[in-house]
């Protein structure tokens, strides 16, 4: 999709208050990063590239390797993420000197580069909310992690006090 489309989805989500919230956005993407192997003019580009958030998810959460699809080089942390394709999903940020051109981040080779906003072929959108990322404070939805923790070690005391009878 295109980058316009990709906002007007967010939009669209959060208007409709999707799984109860309204903070959808796409991804940022750090300008300048002193991460990337690129550097130039103020711009921040290639591979190696942990300061966005894509990147960040790439290399430092699920194992990345510049130059890999991320199907192909990852670490455990890969399989909560199983939906992920190995192309590429556009930034939230512009790309300042040229307005028609937008941050992009490549799950196929762990590239961070910059596209035109009208080129749909091919590129994808994420969307994140607060929390959701390493930069942010995580939500954790206490008293539901509580009971459900507590109602499994209730099953588990029962089942040990009756004796399992597994077959």
């Amino acid at each position: 999709m295109s980058w316009t489309t990709a906002n007007e989805w967010i939009a669209a989500m959060n208007t409709a208050n999707y799984l109860g919230y309204s903070d959808w956005r796409l991804p940022a993407t750090l300008q300048p990063d002193p991460s990337c192997r690129t550097q130039s003019g103020g711009d921040s580009f290639g591979y190696n590239c942990t300061g966005s958030e894509m990147g960040h998810l790439f290399y430092d959460e699920l194992g990345g390797v510049a130059s890999y699809s991320i199907s192909m080089t990852h670490n455990d942390s890969h399989d909560l993420f199983s939906i992920v394709q190995p192309a590429p999903y556009w930034s939230g940020t512009s790309y300042v000197p040229l307005s028609s051109s937008a941050w992009r981040f490549g799950f196929g080779d762990g590239l961070q580069a910059t596209s035109r906003k009208s080129d749909a072929y091919n590129i994808r959108a994420w969307a994140v909310r607060p929390g959701d990322s390493a930069f942010e404070a995580p939500v954790v939805p206490l008293p539901g992690a509580v009971w459900l923790l507590g109602s499994a070690l209730g099953v588990l005391g029962l089942a040990g006090r009756r004796g399992w009878q597994g077959g």
